[in-house]
Protein backbone atom coordinates (compact mmCIF):
# COMPACT_ATOMS: atom_id res chain seq x y z
CA UNK A 1 0.00 0.00 0.00
CA UNK A 2 1.01 4.03 -0.13
CA UNK A 3 0.84 4.48 3.29
CA UNK A 4 3.97 1.75 3.93
CA UNK A 5 6.07 4.58 2.07
CA UNK A 6 8.75 6.15 3.84
CA UNK A 7 11.83 8.55 2.71
CA UNK A 8 15.02 7.77 2.75
CA UNK A 9 17.94 10.91 2.47
CA UNK A 10 20.84 9.89 0.57
CA UNK A 11 23.79 11.83 1.59
CA UNK A 12 27.77 12.29 0.48
CA UNK A 13 30.71 13.68 2.17
CA UNK A 14 33.57 14.81 0.95
CA UNK A 15 36.94 16.53 1.31
CA UNK A 16 36.55 20.68 1.08
CA UNK A 17 37.04 20.99 -2.39
CA UNK A 18 38.10 17.54 -2.90
CA UNK A 19 35.61 15.87 -5.79
CA UNK A 20 36.24 12.15 -4.49
CA UNK A 21 33.69 11.09 -2.30
CA UNK A 22 34.58 9.51 1.46
CA UNK A 23 31.31 8.28 2.91
CA UNK A 24 27.87 7.41 2.23
CA UNK A 25 25.01 8.05 4.38
CA UNK A 26 21.36 6.89 3.71
CA UNK A 27 19.12 7.74 6.19
CA UNK A 28 15.94 6.11 6.34
CA UNK A 29 12.97 7.90 7.79
CA UNK A 30 9.70 5.85 8.95
CA UNK A 31 7.36 7.05 11.65
CA UNK A 32 8.05 4.48 14.31
CA UNK A 33 12.33 3.82 13.73
CA UNK A 34 14.93 5.29 11.81
CA UNK A 35 17.66 3.90 10.18
CA UNK A 36 21.13 5.66 9.15
CA UNK A 37 24.15 3.49 7.12
CA UNK A 38 27.35 4.60 6.63
CA UNK A 39 29.39 3.11 3.83
CA UNK A 40 32.54 4.02 2.17
CA UNK A 41 31.81 1.41 -0.84
CA UNK A 42 29.18 -0.55 -1.68
CA UNK A 43 28.36 -2.50 1.45
CA UNK A 44 27.37 -1.14 4.92
CA UNK A 45 29.58 -0.30 7.31
CA UNK A 46 28.05 1.21 10.34
CA UNK A 47 24.45 1.31 10.99
CA UNK A 48 22.79 3.72 13.75
CA UNK A 49 18.91 2.16 14.28
CA UNK A 50 16.12 4.05 16.38
CA UNK A 51 13.44 2.03 17.83
CA UNK A 52 10.93 5.00 19.22
CA UNK A 53 8.83 3.27 21.29
CA UNK A 54 11.64 1.71 23.40
CA UNK A 55 13.86 4.43 23.32
CA UNK A 56 16.39 3.17 22.60
CA UNK A 57 19.42 3.81 19.57
CA UNK A 58 21.90 1.45 18.27
CA UNK A 59 25.10 2.02 17.08
CA UNK A 60 25.84 -0.85 14.75
CA UNK A 61 29.60 -2.17 13.57
CA UNK A 62 29.01 -4.73 11.01
CA UNK A 63 32.53 -5.19 10.19
CA UNK A 64 32.84 -6.68 13.74
CA UNK A 65 28.74 -7.92 14.29
CA UNK A 66 28.89 -6.02 17.25
CA UNK A 67 26.92 -2.98 18.50
CA UNK A 68 26.19 -0.90 21.52
CA UNK A 69 22.85 0.52 22.75
CA UNK A 70 21.96 3.39 23.77
CA UNK A 71 19.10 4.89 26.06
CA UNK A 72 18.36 7.46 28.99
CA UNK A 73 19.90 5.30 31.22
CA UNK A 74 22.94 4.44 29.78
CA UNK A 75 23.12 8.32 29.31
CA UNK A 76 22.56 8.90 32.92
CA UNK A 77 25.10 5.85 33.73
CA UNK A 78 27.98 7.69 31.72
CA UNK A 79 26.83 11.14 33.22
CA UNK A 80 27.16 10.00 36.96
CA UNK A 81 30.67 8.37 36.08
CA UNK A 82 32.09 11.12 34.40
CA UNK A 83 31.42 13.20 37.67
CA UNK A 84 33.00 10.62 40.05
CA UNK A 85 36.11 10.93 37.37
CA UNK A 86 36.24 14.37 37.55
CA UNK A 87 36.08 14.51 41.10
CA UNK A 88 38.66 11.64 42.14
CA UNK A 89 40.88 13.96 39.03
CA UNK A 90 40.16 17.28 41.39
CA UNK A 91 41.05 15.47 44.48
CA UNK A 92 44.70 14.30 42.80
CA UNK A 93 44.87 18.24 41.86
CA UNK A 94 44.49 19.11 44.89
CA UNK A 95 47.27 16.75 46.45
CA UNK A 96 49.93 18.29 43.94
CA UNK A 97 52.18 21.21 44.80
CA UNK A 98 50.28 25.04 43.84
CA UNK A 99 52.55 25.73 41.26
CA UNK A 100 51.72 22.54 39.29
CA UNK A 101 47.67 22.48 39.91
CA UNK A 102 46.76 25.08 37.29
CA UNK A 103 48.79 23.18 34.35
CA UNK A 104 47.03 19.99 35.74
CA UNK A 105 43.55 21.19 35.41
CA UNK A 106 43.91 22.39 32.26
CA UNK A 107 45.07 19.38 31.08
CA UNK A 108 41.85 17.42 32.59
CA UNK A 109 39.40 20.05 31.24
CA UNK A 110 40.88 19.14 27.78
CA UNK A 111 40.38 15.41 28.59
CA UNK A 112 36.69 16.13 29.80
CA UNK A 113 36.09 18.47 26.99
CA UNK A 114 35.91 15.55 24.85
CA UNK A 115 33.47 13.74 26.87
CA UNK A 116 31.53 16.82 27.98
CA UNK A 117 30.37 19.04 25.38
CA UNK A 118 28.23 21.91 25.38
CA UNK A 119 26.40 22.28 21.92
CA UNK A 120 25.11 25.71 20.77
CA UNK A 121 22.69 26.72 17.15
CA UNK A 122 22.15 29.58 15.94
CA UNK A 123 20.51 31.17 12.85
CA UNK A 124 22.99 33.28 11.17
CA UNK A 125 19.81 35.03 9.14
CA UNK A 126 21.17 34.34 5.72
CA UNK A 127 19.56 32.39 2.95
CA UNK A 128 20.41 30.88 0.01
CA UNK A 129 19.69 28.44 -2.69
CA UNK A 130 21.64 24.84 -2.57
CA UNK A 131 20.70 22.20 -5.06
CA UNK A 132 17.46 23.77 -5.90
CA UNK A 133 16.07 23.77 -2.27
CA UNK A 134 15.37 27.75 -0.80
CA UNK A 135 17.99 26.89 2.56
CA UNK A 136 18.35 29.23 5.75
CA UNK A 137 21.80 29.34 6.95
CA UNK A 138 22.87 27.78 10.99
CA UNK A 139 26.32 27.59 12.73
CA UNK A 140 27.18 24.67 15.12
CA UNK A 141 29.26 25.16 18.17
CA UNK A 142 30.70 23.11 20.51
CA UNK A 143 32.09 24.58 23.53
CA UNK A 144 31.83 27.97 21.40
CA UNK A 145 34.11 27.03 18.52
CA UNK A 146 32.58 26.68 15.20
CA UNK A 147 32.08 23.06 14.04
CA UNK A 148 29.45 23.28 11.64
CA UNK A 149 27.77 25.44 9.09
CA UNK A 150 24.86 24.08 7.52
CA UNK A 151 22.56 25.05 4.99
CA UNK A 152 18.70 23.59 6.25
CA UNK A 153 15.29 23.22 3.84
CA UNK A 154 12.26 23.02 5.31
CA UNK A 155 10.78 19.39 5.86
CA UNK A 156 7.64 20.85 3.53
CA UNK A 157 10.04 21.28 0.71
CA UNK A 158 11.45 17.91 0.94
CA UNK A 159 8.70 16.47 0.81
CA UNK A 160 8.99 14.33 4.26
CA UNK A 161 5.28 13.48 6.39
CA UNK A 162 4.66 14.62 9.31
CA UNK A 163 4.86 11.68 11.07
CA UNK A 164 8.30 11.05 9.91
CA UNK A 165 9.35 14.54 11.28
CA UNK A 166 7.77 13.30 14.81
CA UNK A 167 9.64 10.57 14.95
CA UNK A 168 12.96 12.34 13.71
CA UNK A 169 12.28 15.01 16.40
CA UNK A 170 12.17 12.10 19.14
CA UNK A 171 15.58 10.51 17.91
CA UNK A 172 16.90 14.03 17.57
CA UNK A 173 16.08 14.82 21.11
CA UNK A 174 17.41 11.83 22.95
CA UNK A 175 20.40 11.99 21.07
CA UNK A 176 20.93 15.40 22.34
CA UNK A 177 20.64 13.89 25.62
CA UNK A 178 23.60 11.78 24.93
CA UNK A 179 25.35 14.19 23.44
CA UNK A 180 25.80 16.46 26.98
CA UNK A 181 27.67 13.16 28.51
CA UNK A 182 29.36 11.78 25.22
CA UNK A 183 30.32 15.18 23.05
CA UNK A 184 31.94 14.59 20.20
CA UNK A 185 32.53 10.80 20.82
CA UNK A 186 28.82 10.50 19.57
CA UNK A 187 29.69 10.96 16.27
CA UNK A 188 27.53 12.86 13.73
CA UNK A 189 25.64 15.65 15.03
CA UNK A 190 23.95 16.91 12.44
CA UNK A 191 20.79 15.63 13.77
CA UNK A 192 20.73 16.96 17.45
CA UNK A 193 18.85 20.14 16.29
CA UNK A 194 15.57 19.11 14.75
CA UNK A 195 13.53 20.89 16.86
CA UNK A 196 15.32 24.19 16.30
CA UNK A 197 15.92 24.26 12.19
CA UNK A 198 12.90 22.39 11.51
CA UNK A 199 14.37 21.22 8.63
CA UNK A 200 16.78 19.02 7.25
CA UNK A 201 20.66 20.30 5.91
CA UNK A 202 20.77 20.30 2.52
CA UNK A 203 24.67 20.75 2.52
CA UNK A 204 26.96 21.10 5.98
CA UNK A 205 30.71 22.03 6.21
CA UNK A 206 32.73 20.85 8.94
CA UNK A 207 34.97 22.62 10.88
CA UNK A 208 37.98 21.85 12.94
CA UNK A 209 40.40 24.33 14.03
CA UNK A 210 38.65 27.55 12.32
CA UNK A 211 39.35 25.56 8.89
CA UNK A 212 36.89 23.68 6.86
CA UNK A 213 37.38 19.68 6.99
CA UNK A 214 34.69 18.35 5.24
CA UNK A 215 31.55 18.85 3.06
CA UNK A 216 28.28 16.86 2.89
CA UNK A 217 25.66 16.75 0.42
CA UNK A 218 22.33 15.72 0.46
CA UNK A 219 21.94 14.03 -3.24
CA UNK A 220 18.54 12.31 -3.21
CA UNK A 221 15.61 11.76 -1.37
CA UNK A 222 13.68 8.81 -2.37
CA UNK A 223 10.69 7.06 -1.34
CA UNK A 224 11.55 3.44 -0.28
CA UNK A 225 9.10 0.43 1.56
CA UNK A 226 11.10 -0.87 4.41
CA UNK A 227 11.49 -4.89 4.21
CA UNK A 228 10.45 -7.26 7.07
CA UNK A 229 13.18 -6.80 9.57
CA UNK A 230 15.01 -3.70 7.99
CA UNK A 231 14.46 -2.03 11.67
CA UNK A 232 15.66 -5.20 13.95
CA UNK A 233 19.52 -5.69 14.78
CA UNK A 234 20.93 -8.98 13.33
CA UNK A 235 20.74 -12.00 15.37
CA UNK A 236 24.41 -12.99 15.05
CA UNK A 237 25.80 -9.74 16.33
CA UNK A 238 27.08 -9.36 19.91
CA UNK A 239 26.39 -6.79 22.04
CA UNK A 240 29.24 -4.70 24.12
CA UNK A 241 28.97 -2.31 27.03
CA UNK A 242 29.74 1.05 25.88
CA UNK A 243 33.34 1.19 27.90
CA UNK A 244 34.60 -1.08 25.18
CA UNK A 245 32.12 0.00 22.47
CA UNK A 246 33.10 -0.44 18.61
CA UNK A 247 36.20 1.46 17.61
CA UNK A 248 35.68 4.18 14.93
Amino acid sequence: SLSAQFHVLRMEEKGVGGSTIQRYTDFYFHSDHLRMDTRTGTDVEQSVLYVRDAEKVYMIDHLAKKYFMLDEEVAADMKERIATMKKMAEERIAQMPEEQQAMARQMMEQQMGNIEADFGIEATGENSTINDFDCSEYLMTENDELKKKMWVAGYSDLGVSKKEVACLEEFSELMASFAESMGSNLGDSNFLYQKEIQGLPVRSIDYSYGNPSGEVNLTEIETYTPTKGFFTLPASYTEQSLDQGPEE
